[in-house]
């Protein structure tokens, strides 16, 4: 491969990935004198560059390095590659099960594959824009691949950076540091592989199943199955229950601690009368050991196809397909395998307790068997999606959105519940689940009315008992191994969207910023207060419970999260910002668009960039305190109480 040769500016440049790489390099700075005037540092998380600051030590984040040329590019290529991927996989077995496995290994190699992407732009970018004579990479010092999602124990951003490296002919220089999550890794493999041992034993299988019969067995009620109790399904078992005669049943597929504390739930607080964990119970059979077998094969075969294919893998120079290829074979493969176990054990639970209706929040791993195998069972199942699903605007957002959808709302389930126009609209576009249902929303957030719990929770916020303009922002910042190019905001742009926001509203009177914290992998909430400190019209939360902040809000900013839709479903305006105003997660013209006319008050908004957020905000806030957006205007995205179903006509 040809080098590119670059005329040098800076002389070195650091690169630091997470947070133990930036604690190695702080103790490393401390016992050094080398002169660090021409160093460029470079932190691409927020909860390493949290530390970097703290110790007083100056940084630039990824945001630059990752332009729209660039993620253009970047998802073109995961579109060609995924497709190739349906092209060379296929495989069923004896149950009839096919879609789970295809649909499960391109989500898996999907994030493996935007990583790598993601990487190869970034350092691709910085290695153009600084031109060092020499880069230094930080990486663990082992390479632990045996989790199907990229972690932090593996070496594939410096193996990258070097090839990069190399390609212009950059010196690198790469320094180990000690994961310091090895212990806690080696203590949690302890645990997994006790439990596999506890959950093999044929006496663990017999209590298991034999304590939830005696529920679903029952003449006086009809058993409902949910696959999870997350984003609320539990609220929506309870509210089933009120109206009619079921038996609310939760499985779980892994045996977790709240499995372990399941019957010491207070029963009137907690609507599932059984619990079922299908990694306790074992169900074998001759043939699918034989088509495991054949599982395994086809993995291998693919794995192999991906080592030849070589240029299809190539990206700006850098070969990719060895690092898929490992990732498949060492981390991917068992959790299929795995998925491949838990077939028959599924067709076991089904065929036994013959429920009345089997839901699910979204098919991750055997929730898309389970929706199969209830379509060849003839068993009703319904689809409760926990995402937001809109119309896409083009053909970037679409391709990525069409993704997400496949284990979601157009995931293999019999009905699928509407809980907006948007989401009907989506399923125009994408009919490829099951029939669609006008439910309106079943487990989004609804705001609470009563005065005196949203006015104490404001003053408590705000610092204040006089009223005041509320500003909420409320996403999920989108670590790297999940990263969508496209239609999700970087850890980095989610600070940058906080900062800018918190600067607008600095300007004005009368105004506070709250801002709904949720962690992820980058970063926690004490990250959060050192890059966005707190101020006298901004606070920072992550316990405010968001059906109460809903219901004292003013405006509510976010970039593409669920949220948005809740919020227009409880009549509250959404402004759409962040990203650099590449994405609209709802498609309606940028305020810039208005310039020079006269702003007209609707339930939402879109604004590119700080410059404009700084111009418009105060205006938008203005006409919304002078003339509240009527309920009326809310109709183009939710429904009418008259165009939606009943949770009883749900059942069967």
């Amino acid at each position: 491969m040809m080098s590119s040769h670059i005329q040098r500016q800076n002389k070195h440049v650091t690169i630091l990935e997470d947070y133990n790489q930036a604690l190695a390099y702080v103790a490393m700075a401390r016992n050094t004198i080398q002169d660090r005037q021409n160093e460029t540092i470079i932190a691409l998380t927020p909860s390493a560059q949290s530390l970097l600051k703290n110790n007083g030590v100056s940084f630039t984040n990824s945001v630059k390095y990752l332009n729209e040329s660039g993620r253009h590019s970047a998802l073109g290529k995961s579109s060609i590659l995924d497709s190739w991927l349906t092209e060379h996989f296929e495989f069923i077995d004896e149950f009839g099960v096919q879609k789970a496995y295809i649909e499960n290994l391109r989500w898996y190699l999907r994030w493996v594959i935007h990583y790598l992407l993601w990487s190869t732009e970034v350092i691709t970018q910085i290695v153009e824009t600084h031109k060092p004579e020499q880069l230094t990479i930080l990486e663990t010092t082992i390479s632990d691949q045996r989790e199907p999602f990229i972690t932090g124990k593996e070496g594939y951003f410096a193996n990258i950076a070097e090839h990069i490296a190399s390609n212009y002919d950059i010196t690198i220089k790469k320094l180990s540091v000690p994961n310091r999550r090895q212990i806690r890794s080696q203590t949690c493999t302890f645990i997994k592989k006790l439990g596999r041992k506890i959950a093999a034993n044929p006496i663990t299988h017999s209590i298991n199943i034999r304590a939830a019969e005696h529920v679903w067995r029952s003449k006086s009620a009809r058993p409902v199955l949910f696959t999870s109790d997350q984003y609320r399904l539990d609220g929506l078992a309870e509210r089933m229950i009120i109206d009619n005669d079921i038996t609310p049943v939760l499985m779980s597929d892994w045996g977790d601690y709240r499995a372990i504390g399941w019957p010491f739930r207070i029963r009137n607080r907690y609507p599932f009368k059984s619990r079922i964990c299908i990694n306790f119970m074992s169900a074998n059979s001759g043939n699918h050991r034989t088509s495991k077998t054949q599982l395994e094969e086809k993995l291998v075969r693919l794995s192999n196809l991906i080592l030849s294919e070589t240029e299809l893998f190539y990206y700006k120079n850098v070969s990719l397909s060895t690092m898929t290829s490992a990732k498949l074979i060492q981390g991917i493969k068992s959790d299929l395998i795995r998925l491949h176990k838990l077939s028959p054990i599924l067709e076991l639970v089904l065929r036994t307790m013959q429920p009345t209706l089997v839901v699910s929040n979204g098919c991750r791993l055997d929730d898309m068997i389970t929706g199969e195998l209830c379509r060849k069972n003839n068993i009703p199942s319904l689809m409760v999606s926990h995402g937001s699903h809109t119309p896409p605007s083009n053909k970037e957002s679409a391709y990525e959105w069409q993704s997400h959808a496949r284990k979601l709302i157009n995931a293999p389930y019999d009905k699928t519940a509407l809980q907006s126009r948007a989401a009907e609209q989506f399923c125009d576009i994408f009919p490829e689940g099951g029939e669609g249902v006008r439910t309106g929303p079943l487990i989004w957030t609804k705001a609470k009315s009563g005065r005196k719990l949203t006015q104490d929770l404001r003053s408590k916020l705000t610092g204040s008992e006089q009223s005041c303009r509320v500003v909420v922002h409320a996403g999920t910042p989108k670590a790297r191994n999940i990263l969508r190019f496209q239609v999700y905001e970087t850890s980095d742009e989610y600070i940058q969207s906080i900062k800018d926001l918190s600067k607008a509203i600095g300007k004005l009177a009368n105004t506070k910023l709250i801002v709904m914290f949720r962690p992820s992998a980058e970063i926690t909430f004490k990250d959060l207060v050192s890059l966005v400190p707190p101020n006298e019209h901004t606070i920072l939360t992550d316990s405010a419970p968001l059906d109460v902040v809903l219901g004292f809000t003013d405006l509510l900013v976010s970039y593409s999260s669920t949220v948005i839709e809740e919020a227009l479903a409880n009549n509250v305006p959404v402004l759409q910002y962040g990203g650099e105003g590449r994405y609209k997660h709802i498609n309606v013209d940028s305020m810039s668009d208005h310039e020079n006319r006269e702003i007209i008050m609707r339930p939402i908004y879109h604004i590119k960039n700080g410059t404009d957020l700084e111009k418009y905000l105060g205006t938008i806030l203005d006409k919304q305190e002078k003339t509240p957006t009527v309920k009326s205007t809310f109709n183009p995205y939710v429904f009418r109480e008259d165009e939606i179903c009943s949770i009883s006509e749900l059942l069967p």
